[in-house]
């Protein structure tokens, strides 16, 4: 039994959190293990319900290797693609509100 507690121990530690506040990324900087998960979670308090939600989505040309998708306020979710980013730093933004801008720095 022990061992197994040990597994998920370390498997809660490969994932990295990154949320909004007042439509700013917090953190602006997230760093994240090669292979770990990033959770986006929107608790937004300043959007009112006002707008859709928010993403986090990579500012690349021609496309995204990662996205959240929308989330909308009180949600959470996984970004998918990230796990498999090489070591490095990639810009990423809210695809409703491109002004808001973060990095994500894979270790």
């Amino acid at each position: 039994m022990r061992p197994r507690l040990l597994i998920a121990a370390a498997a809660a530690a490969d994932t990295t959190m990154v949320t909004v506040y007042a439509d700013h990324f917090l953190p602006a900087t997230v760093t994240l293990a090669h292979g770990g998960t990033l959770q986006f979670f929107d608790p937004d308090p300043w959007g009112n319900g006002e707008a859709p939600g928010h993403t986090v989505t990579e500012r690349r040309f021609p496309g995204p290797r990662f996205d959240s998708g929308v989330v909308g306020l009180g949600k959470a979710a996984e970004v998918s693609g990230v796990s498999g980013l090489a070591p490095g730093s990639y810009a990423f933004t809210c695809r409703i509100h491109p002004f808001m801008r973060g990095t994500l720095i894979v270790r």
